[in-house]
């Protein structure tokens, strides 16, 4: 479909091809009508032209048939065919056929045999069986009729010789040419074309016409002489011929098509131009509506249009008043009717910086969010408004905002960054104190940071620099920081690393080491500790203690733990394979246990286990959410997976939530074990540890066991199990199965010593 940009052409085209339509319907059926008329006159002259040309063939075969009559009972001429003479027969024969002038005759006897011809040669032996039949039926040749000699027609008669009785028969033959065709045609009131042809079919005349090639054509039988042999007069008349006389009124329709195309067309055109020009002064006036600027339609007309434009003046007046209201609103922040974001950004885009650097300061009013929710909305914006109105007192203050809940940011000028930061102390000294809000005192303290304004950076890029400024001054517990970009880039990078760390998972490059453990009595391994590793193409090696508390921030900690517990129970399959029931032990982060989504996602791997399974919790990770989390470690205990505390000793360790949770085994953690030889207080923790463990029917596995005078004062305080680089490293799994292959291949040999 054809896509009109301009409603006029659209209406021209439209009005110009349905009268189109309208002409070219009446020029079809004024053709129709015109075709049936000419071919009804047409009919009528063929039909009577050939009721014509079939009774002037009829009485031209009578006429020659009575003049044979007569002569051949001329005595002279019988005495002739009597006398069996043959030169004297074609003589009688040349002399009667000038007599009756045609072309051909001849002479056969009564017993069929032809006995002479003169003139054009006849079928005289085609007819033979025909004379005999008329021997006992003259009759049946009483009447001329067509005999095709070389496809070319032959009026042929038959008249007996008597003398008295039938003594043979006379045959003679006009040749119908091109000659009595025309004369034929002549007779036409119409100029047709007629010809006789030879059909093996009888056809019965018809009194309808049929359009064969673009010609009318009529067909009617003429009478034939031989049997199975039949003639057929054909008439036609060319259809272009019939129309001939309607061609001037034709071309006169076909013209006056062509002019009222074209004189609708342009009428269309022109009124639709007319009627559509309101519309176009309504389509550029809302253009210039949309870019801002003011416009008014004017109409001259009093129809639906004028009324529109009317309507469409009021509208862009109460248009351009409400814009203007919006754009007060929109830079005014509506809590505290200070300005807001969007007018600091336009007041900093027209800062001078001709004398001393632009600065933008931020500054946040800390637990806003909990002091909003102490004292209500209302009441917390009157606070906000309160220091803010308290900033815009100070001098150094040059333009002030609100850019969001509980963050004011400012703009001042300072000649470098060590006096804008005495700026800004001045400015916290001066809003870090006691407010009266709604009849209570409410003391704040603020945190802040600021960024400078060079000539690339966008006003907006500045404001928000100044806002990461204060969340890094939380982060590194000061009042104060100006944008650290270094910082800024590593935490753009850490949120880098996790969409590494997916794909790596998915591409398999995170790989898992296993760390044995050992029972520190016998000396023999009793478990592995799964550990994760994670060697990058680009960054190299990413140590654990950097991805996996990026991993916990961003929540891919739990697609992280699904992949080492599917790669961990693998491991252990294969580990059982080659003879060693290890239980295996996997960390898992706080932030999984109680998430049912992992729970459900980590059943059906737990369910194929082939031997003991643990999981590392550290005790802070049930401290966010104590019921959540302890529910979390049961349910896991109850379906048989043990459960190990942690880097005890490392955090606030409280013995409420050590009675509370169902662990079997506690890890001491490796900062007090590494000096157990060295320090009597680490080694007075670590046995109190153990006894307090025993006590609670826990095992005790010391992790950072360095050497092996350090695993011997372990086993003699009564530690469990030992796990550190002086047992063993964490190691892949192939290479795992060589170190303990060696280990038992080695007790082996000291056995067979010994005996």
């Amino acid at each position: 479909m054809f896509q009109f940009k301009k409603i006029s052409t659209k209406l021209g085209v439209v009005y110009s091809c349905l009268f189109m339509a309208v002409m070219l319907v009446i020029s079809a059926v004024t053709y129709q009508v015109v075709t049936r008329q000419a071919q009804q006159i047409v009919s009528e002259g063929m039909i009577a032209s050939g009721s014509v040309f079939t009774r002037l063939f009829v009485d031209r075969a009578a006429s020659i048939q009575a003049d044979a009559s007569l002569q051949v009972k001329d005595f002279g001429f019988r005495s002739a065919v009597s006398s069996g003479d043959e030169p004297t027969i074609r003589s009688a024969l040349a002399t009667l056929g000038d007599r009756l002038n045609v072309e051909g005759i001849g002479f056969v006897d009564i017993d069929g045999v032809p006995q002479g011809q003169a003139g054009n040669a006849l079928p005289l032996a085609a007819l033979s069986t025909l004379i005999s039949d008329a021997y006992e039926s003259p009759e049946m040749v009483s009447d001329p009729g067509v005999v095709f000699i070389d496809q070319s027609p032959v009026l042929v008669g038959i008249t007996p010789v008597r003398a008295p009785d039938i003594i043979g028969w006379v045959v003679f033959g006009h040749f119908i040419g091109a000659t009595d065709i025309s004369d034929l045609e002549s007779l036409a009131p119409i100029r047709l074309s007629a010809s006789i042809e030879r059909s093996d079919e009888l056809i019965v005349g018809s009194k309808e016409l049929v359009i064969i090639d673009g010609d009318f054509s009529l067909t009617q039988e003429v009478p034939s002489l031989l049997p199975g042999e039949h003639a057929i007069l054909t008439l036609t008349y060319p259809l272009a011929t019939a129309l001939e006389p309607y061609y001037v009124l034709l071309a006169t329709m076909a013209f006056l098509v062509l002019v009222g195309v074209a004189a609708v067309s342009v009428a269309s055109w022109g009124l639709a131009r007319r009627l559509t020009r309101p519309i176009s002064a309504l389509a550029e006036a809302t253009q210039q509506v949309r870019r801002g600027e003011v416009a008014t339609v004017s109409v001259d007309t009093d129809d639906e249009l004028a009324r529109l434009a009317v309507d469409f003046n009021h509208m862009s007046s109460e248009v351009r008043e409400r814009e203007h209201i919006i754009r007060q609103s929109a830079r005014i922040d509506s809590q505290t009717t200070f300005p807001n974001r969007l007018a600091m950004e336009e007041r900093l885009a027209a800062a001078d910086e001709s004398d001393k650097r632009v600065f933008v300061t931020s500054i946040k009013i800390e637990r806003y969010a909990e002091i909003r929710s102490a004292i209500g909305f209302e009441a917390a914006g009157t606070l906000v408004k309160s220091v803010a109105e308290k900033l815009s007192a100070h001098s150094e203050v040059c333009f002030l905002s609100v850019v969001s809940d509980g963050m004011i940011s400012t703009l001042i000028y300072a000649a470098n960054e060590e006096a804008a930061e005495a700026i800004v102390q001045s400015l916290i000294e001066l809003v870090q104190t006691t407010f009266l809000v709604d009849g209570s005192y409410i003391d704040i303290m603020v945190k802040a940071g600021a960024s400078d304004m060079p000539a690339e950076l966008g006003p907006a890029t500045a404001i928000k620099q100044s806002i990461i400024a204060v969340e890094q001054a939380a982060a590194g517990h000061s009042d104060f920081q100006f944008f650290d970009h270094a910082k800024y880039e590593e935490t753009r990078n850490n949120l880098s690393l996790m969409g590494d760390l997916v794909q790596a998972l998915e591409a398999g490059i995170v790989t898992v080491a296993y760390q044995p453990k050992y029972d520190l009595r016998t000396r023999l391994p009793i478990g592995v500790e799964a550990l994760v590793r994670w060697k990058d193409p680009v960054r190299g090696q990413v140590f654990p203690d950097i991805f996996i508390p990026l991993a916990e921030e961003t929540g891919h900690i739990e697609a992280l733990t699904h992949y080492v517990l599917e790669k961990s129970l693998e491991a252990q399959a294969t580990l059982k394979q080659h003879g060693y029931d290890l239980c295996m032990s996997i960390n898992l982060s706080g932030r999984l246990v109680g998430n049912d989504r992992f729970v459900d996602a980590a059943a059906p791997l737990l369910e194929k286990r082939c031997g003991e399974v643990c999981f590392e919790i550290t005790e802070t990770a049930v401290i966010a959410d104590p019921e959540r989390g302890i529910a979390g470690i049961e349910a896991f205990a109850n379906d048989g997976i043990q459960i190990s505390i942690d880097d005890y000793g490392s955090g606030l360790s409280s013995l409420a939530y050590l009675k509370r949770i169902p662990a079997s085994e506690l890890k001491i953690d490796k900062e007090f074990v590494l000096n157990v030889e060295q320090s009597n207080r680490d080694a007075l923790l670590v046995r109190s540890t153990i006894d307090l463990a025993h006590s609670l029917g826990m095992k005790v596995t010391a992790e950072g066991v360095e050497t092996s005078a350090a695993a011997a004062l372990l086993a003699g305080m009564g530690c469990d199990v030992g796990q550190g680089y002086g047992l063993g490293r964490p190691m892949p799994l192939d290479a795992l199965i060589e170190f303990l292959d060696a280990e038992q291949s080695d007790a082996t040999g000291d056995t067979s010593a010994a005996v």
